[in-house]
């Protein structure tokens, strides 16, 4: 195209005195310019070659990543670019939302995801909609380079918010709540490993151990006996991972219980006859066990050791 003195074309504008500008030169704009001269005794011809200094972009992360976060993270997914002119980042969403370092944020995500200044995809609280494969697009006039990275969204596994470890002495005839409830995006199934190692889940009662267990995961011991002392483990897990705790159950005795009394014994007369063997009952029980000790018409103590 030629372009006379007094004109201008867009970018381009030829002044009186011959000066040809070109305003935001463009790689588009390199090559030969030819600028012509002539009046009635001749003419003359000047070549100019325009060459454009640009620099192509590149993306300086790896051309493909695989990130994992667990859910309710915040994600940055970096895309840092050199060029020159400086490279205009543009973020390409799974769900085809575009996303530009001038326009750092869109619609309805825009309290969740932005592009920060440095091309960084920010993404807050981390949702499980938020997986699939992200692609920045760096460019400028000489060019493009891109980069993909997908992106898994993890649920995390179940947190027991009890003690993982714990020891709970109760007297015997008492009632125990023991409580393993969990915290976390994914629901978990509870089991509670009994001393016997029988397995037992949410809504089944054990008669002969008066063992009940809630569906929030306590476990419910009514009217504690030494058959209910024990180690006691509850397991939590969901798809993800697994957790658990471990309580220790041990019984004190009751002043009932531990009280020396006689349970079993001899009638209270009984006749023997003369140069026979007499035998007389007295079993006794309690905790620490009694010692057993008679006493004969005749004053004299005697105990099992006599």
């Amino acid at each position: 195209a030629s372009i006379s003195q007094n004109t201008k074309i867009q970018r381009f504008e030829v002044y009186p005195n011959g000066t040809l500008t070109i305003r935001n030169v463009i790689p588009l704009d390199q090559g030969q310019y030819r600028c012509s001269v002539q009046n009635q005794y001749g003419q003359d011809k000047l070549v100019v070659t325009l060459i454009v200094l640009a620099e192509y972009p590149r993306v300086l992360q790896p051309r493909y990543q695989d990130i994992t976060k667990n859910l309710g993270d915040t994600v940055d997914l970096h895309c840092h670019s050199q060029g020159n002119p400086q490279p205009r980042t543009t973020w390409v969403l799974p769900n085809r939302v575009i996303l530009h370092t001038e326009a750092p944020s869109l619609g309805a995500l825009a309290h969740r995801v932005s592009v920060l200044t440095n091309g960084t995809l920010r993404i807050k609280s981390a949702a499980n909609t938020d997986s699939g494969v992200y692609k920045c697009i760096a460019s400028n006039a000489a060019g493009a380079d891109a980069i993909s990275v997908r992106l898994t969204i993890a649920a995390l596994p179940p947190v027991i918010q009890q003690l993982k470890n714990e020891n709970i002495t109760l007297p015997e005839g008492s009632t125990v709540y023991i409580n393993c409830s969990t915290s976390g995006t994914t629901p978990a199934n509870i089991t509670w490993s009994m001393p016997n190692g029988v397995q037992l889940r949410s809504s089944i009662f054990v008669s002969r151990l008066n063992l009940f267990v809630f569906n929030n995961g306590t476990l419910y011991i009514r009217v504690l006996s030494p058959a209910n002392a024990g180690k006691y483990e509850c397991t939590a897990t969901n798809t993800v991972g697994i957790s658990s705790r471990t309580v220790r159950l041990t019984l004190k005795k009751s002043i009932a219980s531990a009280r020396a009394r006689i349970t079993s014994s001899s009638p209270q007369k009984t006749d023997v006859i003369y140069g026979g063997k007499l035998q007389l009952d007295c079993v006794a029980s309690g905790d620490p066990e009694p010692k057993v000790i008679w006493r004969t018409p005749s004053k004299k103590l005697v105990d099992a050791h006599y």
